[in-house]
């Protein structure tokens, strides 16, 4: 008895630590970012070792990371069925949670969790993410503040912080409260000197806040960086049709329209295109702009921001009919649109028909608060 008991636990370890082993390459995929084939792997170490934990741990999150999320919450919640008291797990659990958005369900998961291990950073971190997904940015804060104190240098952490004061600053931004805003956003540059999306929030502040010389020293700093020559350019742009220069706006874009190629990304592509015909009609190059215009519609027909540009275009030949067509067109494909609502207040007012112009206006103002302009 006592040898086969002795042989029963020898063939168990000795399984135990071949599967670790064979795992390793696994675990590696999976922390380089090589999900799919994190997921393959792992799913073969399961038809050879069904049962293993740690082999169900490391699938299902190759499965989520890898983009079927859904799968993913399946599968951790089997786990989690099956080992109810494993507190990684159950961060897994919780993770799968936010990858399927289900961010109310995730915040009471996550405070139960911190309730169970006050100090684990992973807990503190996946608690912060989802209030920021929630937009509770303040008490978001908080928690990360409070993973930071227990490990100061968690790159996680860091970044996560970066991105819940860029919410938080947004707020602020529309609320008004520049001043407390723009302290926000320069709190980014303690671990991210010259932050580009830092810098191009701060672009949009001093736009909003009419101050335009500092807009442009932040334009033309996002430039320094040769990979956002672009993204500068376009703010630029829009900054001196602020200070009633288009001339100096539409030449701007003009260098902006070069340096396209089919490398460029396609977002990026987009707003310059976009900028370039909004610098065209400021100009009154209204030819010139229909024939982008009708190109651009050709190629993506039923595109709202296409749409917005014939408005725009409809809005300053005092077409006022046609621009109402168009963005009445905007807000029926997207009634969150802000542009196509306040577009559509603009033409209605320009048309006389106040009480459907103040009802769009106010609509304008439930998709952003207090917007100056609504």
């Amino acid at each position: 008895m006592k040898t086969k008991y002795l042989t029963l636990i020898i063939l168990f370890f000795s399984t135990t630590f071949i599967c670790s082993q064979n795992m390793k390459e696994g675990f590696v995929l999976l922390e380089t970012g090589k999900y799919p084939e994190a997921q393959f792997f792992f799913k073969n170490v399961l038809e050879l070792y069904p049962k293993n934990k740690t082999a169900r741990l490391c699938y299902g999150r190759a499965v989520g990371l890898n983009g079927d999320s859904e799968k993913a919450l399946r599968l951790f919640t089997t786990l989690l069925t099956d080992f109810p008291k494993d507190f990684e797990i159950k961060l897994n659990y919780a993770e799968s949670l936010l990858w399927n958005k289900n961010y109310i369900v995730a915040e009471k998961y996550y405070l139960k969790l911190i309730k169970e291990k006050k100090n684990n950073v992973p807990a503190l971190l996946g608690y912060s993410n989802t209030l920021s997904q929630l937009n509770k940015y303040e008490t978001a804060l908080v928690y990360v503040n409070k993973a930071l104190e227990i490990n100061p240098g968690n790159t996680n952490a860091i970044l996560s912080k970066k991105y819940i004061r860029l919410g938080l600053a947004n707020d602020k931004l529309n609320t008004q409260e520049y001043g407390i805003a723009e302290i926000i956003l320069q709190e980014n540059f303690e671990n991210f000197e010259n932050d580009t999306e830092t810098l191009m929030n701060l672009g949009t502040l001093y736009l909003v806040s009419n101050q335009l010389d500092n807009a442009k020293k932040t334009y033309e700093l996002i430039g320094e960086n040769p990979n956002k020559r672009l993204e500068s350019l376009n703010g630029l742009c829009l900054t001196y049709h602020l200070n009633k220069n288009d001339k100096k706006a539409l030449k701007l874009s003009e260098n902006a329209i070069i340096l396209l190629s089919d490398k460029t990304d396609e977002i990026i592509k987009k707003q310059t295109t976009e900028r370039y015909v909004q610098a065209l009609i400021w100009n009154k190059k209204y030819r010139q702009a229909s024939k982008i215009i009708a190109v651009l519609l050709k190629e993506q027909p039923d595109q709202n921001w296409i749409l917005a540009l014939v408005a725009t275009l409809d809005t300053y030949k005092s077409d006022f009919k046609s621009s109402l067509e168009y963005y009445t067109q905007v807000v029926v494909k997207d009634s969150t649109s802000f542009n196509g609502n306040l577009g559509k207040a603009n033409s209605l007012k320009a048309l006389g028909h106040y009480d459907a112009a103040y009802k769009s206006a106010a609509k304008s103002l439930t998709i952003k608060e207090n917007q100056k302009d609504a």
